[in-house]
């Protein structure tokens, strides 16, 4: 999903080296993220033709609206004990 796409992980899980073509990498040091490759500058954060990946805003938008009808189905958006559930741990 998205025009640019970071595997998170704890330092030296996954390398540079290791990356697919496009990917960037993070790391996780205590409890901070830290840019470690492939963080797009100002400029390319709109810059179309700097991104790797095209995203697909339509099938990103169905699948967060699909997400959000399971929470109200499962009651965790109405009011009450599970409305703490979603503050504390968002889901």
């Amino acid at each position: 999903m998205g025009d640019w796409r970071f595997y998170l992980c704890e330092p030296g899980v996954i390398t540079v080296d290791d990356l697919p073509a496009g990917w960037g990498l993070l790391y996780v040091i205590n409890g901070r993220v830290r840019k470690i490759h492939g963080w797009p500058g100002n400029h390319q954060w709109v810059v179309t033709v700097a991104k790797p990946f095209r995203a697909n805003k339509q099938a990103e938008c169905d699948y967060l609206f699909s997400a959000l009808r399971r929470l109200e189905i499962r009651g965790v958006t109405e009011n009450g004990a599970d409305a703490d559930r979603v503050q504390t741990y968002g889901l």
